[in-house]
């Protein structure tokens, strides 16, 4: 977790780039923190199931990650 608050977005990409999902931009605390994702894109449809990556961006860098979308 971070060591001081700052501003994180927090965002869900398909495999091909196209942005999914926006989940969290904003101002946090310091620490470690939990976001769920209810399996929808940025107008609120239901997305397919399959592989996604999610991005993490923070004054500290940019961490990024793969997740299977099940249903």
């Amino acid at each position: 977790g971070s060591t001081q608050p700052g501003s994180v977005k927090v965002e869900v990409y398909d495999l091909r780039g196209k942005r999914v999902a926006l989940l969290g931009d904003g101002t946090v605390a310091a620490g470690w923190h939990e976001m769920d994702w209810n399996g929808r894109d940025d107008a609120g449809l239901a997305v397919a199931a399959g592989a996604y990556m999610f991005r993490v961006t923070s004054p500290e860098g940019v961490l990024t990650g793969k997740a299977v979308l099940i249903k």
